[in-house]
C-alpha cells in the first residue's frame, strides 16, 4: 500500500501472507501516524518504508519491520532541463497552482498576487508548473497575457531550479521545492492540500 491510511486499510481486505506500507501522506514532521491508525499498522502490516527518518524512529516502537530507502516524492524528481528567464528579471516567483481540478480555481488567487506583487514595480519574471493533468491551453486562457510569465509544462525541477521563491497551492509540489531548498509561500486556497 503506498499513500494513506485509507489506502493500507482498503490493502487489508486483500488476503495476503505479507503487506508492505509506504505512508507517502504521513510524517512526523508534519503529522504523525495517530494511536488508531498505529493499532492497525501493527496488526495488518509486514514491513514499513517511511518517507523520512524521523517517521522511522518513531514507528520503531511498533514490532514492525521499518526501513528507510529514501523520500518517494524526492527521489523521483529529474533534474534535467534548464528554464531560460529573461536577462531583465532580478527576481523569479515560482508559480504552482496545484494538479487537480481546483488548480483553476487558485489561479484567481495567483493573479491577484501577481497584481500586487507588480505593484512594487520590481523587475520581476513568473513561472509557472504547470502539470499534464491540467489543460494548458484552459490554464492560458485564465491568465490572459497581462503577466511577465512563462508557463512550463512538463519540467517541474527546472521551474523550481529557476524561482528564488515558490507562491505554491499545491500539496507534494509544495513539498517539493520545499525539499529542494525553496522557500514557499502559501495561502488558503481551493482544494485540502492549501
Amino acid at each position: 500500500a503506498v499513500g494513506d491510511f485509507f489506502c493500507l486499510a482498503m490493502s487489508a481486505a486483500v488476503k495476503a501472507p505479507a503487506r508492505v506500507f509506504v505512508p507517502t501522506a504521513k510524517s512526523d514532521r508534519f503529522q504523525a501516524h495517530i494511536g488508531a491508525e498505529l493499532f492497525f499498522i501493527e496488526r495488518w502490516v509486514s514491513l514499513i518504508f517511511p518517507r523520512d527518518t524521523e517517521t522511522t524512529d518513531s514507528l520503531k516502537h511498533t514490532g514492525v519491520p521499518v526501513t528507510y530507502a529514501g523520500n518517494l516524492m524526492m527521489d523521483c524528481l529529474d533534474g534535467s532541463g534548464r528554464v531560460t528567464v529573461p536577462k531583465l528579471a532580478r527576481y523569479v516567483v515560482g508559480l504552482l497552482p496545484g494538479s487537480r481540478h481546483e488548480a483553476y480555481d487558485n489561479l484567481k488567487l495567483i493573479k491577484a498576487t501577481m497584481d500586487d506583487l507588480l505593484l512594487w514595480q520590481m523587475p520581476l519574471h513568473f513561472l509557472m508548473a504547470v502539470p499534464k493533468t491540467l489543460d494548458l491551453k484552459k490554464v492560458k486562457q485564465l491568465l490572459g497575457t497581462r503577466y511577465p510569465i512563462a508557463i512550463v509544462q512538463g519540467n517541474f525541477r527546472g521551474v523550481i531550479d529557476a524561482s528564488d521563491v515558490i507562491l505554491g497551492f499545491a500539496g507534494t509540489a509544495n513539498e517539493q521545492a520545499v525539499g529542494l531548498g525553496k522557500a514557499v509561500v502559501t495561502m488558503p486556497g481551493a482544494g485540502p492540500q492549501t
